[in-house]
């Protein structure tokens, strides 16, 4: 009883600090996460000017870890977590900066000004805030390294006065950096795409993989190698051939479709990504790209 007493008491205090964080900018907020170096930085060293910490909760704030970028990402809408996933399973996307600032603040106030439009402000705390782009992304086009700079947002936002001058300073500036700037919205989402490398993502190392990873490297390859030419064809009901594989080579029951995440998230093996992944129905797939790799960044 008392136990539950107290595991009720640090519920209620947690929510009440929780209910209590202030959000908003300030511009001495802003000097000391510029002087913690967000907005700052590539690859892992990248450190978003927001994170899921400094806005409200809608229900949609995800921190993520990467897979092709080792730190973790911070995105604010389910949206965004959605673009992410398929930016970052794209072959041609070499970096991922969320949350990116327009620095300087007052580059973004003198463009509000030059074309009439009143620069966006914190509800919080009733200060300029800075303008972020959700997401600055590096491409690898044929050997030239390119940015791109993308807004994520819903298509009923597109309908908003007050959204869209803000987009327009938003464009406007990157037009100015000479970076091609756009916005993507979930009509250029594949939202099946997304959700099936969100299944798949976290069998990028199966190092760890119970009952695989007791084995010897060796035998590692031999399993996997085996499994990739027995998981291979046309009508293939992959739950069918996993299950038979785990009992043929005596792992523990489910290991095979862990084996078969690993594979296509690593893309050892291919098949059409584009509709929902079905591990009951007849399938085909293969060693071969379906499609060329890399997936459109809007």
């Amino acid at each position: 009883m008392k136990l539950l007493l107290l595991l009720n008491y640090t519920i209620k205090r947690s929510y009440f600090y929780m209910s209590k964080r202030k959000y908003g900018e300030t511009p001495q907020s802003q000097q000391r996460w510029i002087k913690e170096g967000r907005g700052s930085g590539i690859g892992e060293k990248y450190k978003p000017w927001l994170t899921i910490h400094d806005v409200p909760s809608s229900g949609g704030r995800h921190r993520i870890d990467g897979i092709k970028i080792n730190r973790a990402h911070h995105l604010l809408s389910n949206l965004e977590k959605d673009y992410f996933y398929i930016l970052e399973f794209s072959d041609s996307v070499v970096d991922i900066r969320e949350q990116f600032s327009l620095f300087t603040l007052e580059e973004t106030l003198a463009i509000a000004q030059e074309i009439g439009l009143k620069h966006p402000i914190d509800p919080h705390t009733n200060c300029h805030k800075m303008i972020t782009t959700d997401f600055l992304i590096t491409i690898n086009n044929n050997g030239e390294f390119i940015d791109l700079a993308r807004t994520v947002k819903q298509w009923k936002d597109l309908m908003d006065e007050r959204q869209m001058e803000k987009f327009e300073i938003e464009r406007i500036y990157w037009k100015r950096k000479g970076v091609d700037w756009g916005i993507v919205t979930e009509k250029e989402i594949n939202s099946n795409l997304a959700m099936n490398i969100g299944n798949i993502r976290g069998y990028k190392d199966i190092s760890h993989l119970d009952g695989y990873s007791q084995l010897s490297k060796k035998n590692k390859k031999l399993i996997l190698d085996k499994f990739t030419q027995e998981i291979c064809g046309s009508g293939v009901i992959v739950r069918d051939v996993a299950f038979k594989f785990d009992e043929k080579m005596a792992l523990p029951i489910g290991t095979s479709l862990s084996l078969f995440k690993h594979l296509l998230v690593n893309k050892i093996i291919f098949l059409d990504m584009e509709k929902k992944l079905d591990f009951d129905s007849p399938q085909y797939i293969s060693k071969q790209k379906l499609i060329e790799n890399g997936v459109s960044v809007g």
